[in-house]
């Protein structure tokens, strides 16, 4: 439970943070920003650790650029385009459809088995982004200190 809140917690700055610190620069920009300093930061890590390699087979570079480019690279510059337009509330509650759709498409792609833990994984997203949306409609402001009150 409170790896749970601290995800919740941390996205929250992620999503607010992005907003803030990016608001008025282009998604692609945002994301070739965040690309070179991830390559930065990786590869002083792998160098510290001793694990850097650049011993690749096809095999394994084909389905990596495919990872960058189709989930990472979209995904992003649509999730920056999403705080640019609809702001940083709005976004995180799109956003976080993110594992219920991923849970989906890896059945329907993959044929992967869906377990009860997902299930309900997938009802109290669902069910949290309704709550926070009837919130909304009703005028009620479901703020982090309920929201914590709750999960007591």
């Amino acid at each position: 439970m409170v790896l749970a809140f601290m995800t919740a917690i941390f996205f929250s700055i992620y999503i607010v943070g992005n907003k803030i610190i990016l608001d008025g620069v282009e998604p692609i920009v945002s994301l070739a920003y965040m690309a070179a300093f991830s390559v930065v930061f990786f590869t002083l890590k792998s160098l510290w650790e001793g694990t850097l390699s650049f011993q690749y087979s096809s095999v394994d570079v084909v389905p990596a650029v495919l990872l960058a480019i189709i989930p990472t690279l979209i995904g992003i510059i649509a999730l920056f385009k999403a705080l640019e337009i609809l702001g940083a509330s709005k976004s995180a509650i799109i956003s976080s459809f993110e594992p219920v759709v991923t849970l989906l498409l890896a059945y329907v792609l993959t044929g992967d088995r869906i377990t009860l833990v997902q299930l309900v994984g997938g009802a109290f997203i669902l069910s949290s982004v309704f709550i926070v949306q009837m919130g909304r409609v009703s005028g009620v402001d479901v703020s982090v200190e309920q929201t914590q009150v709750l999960a007591e």
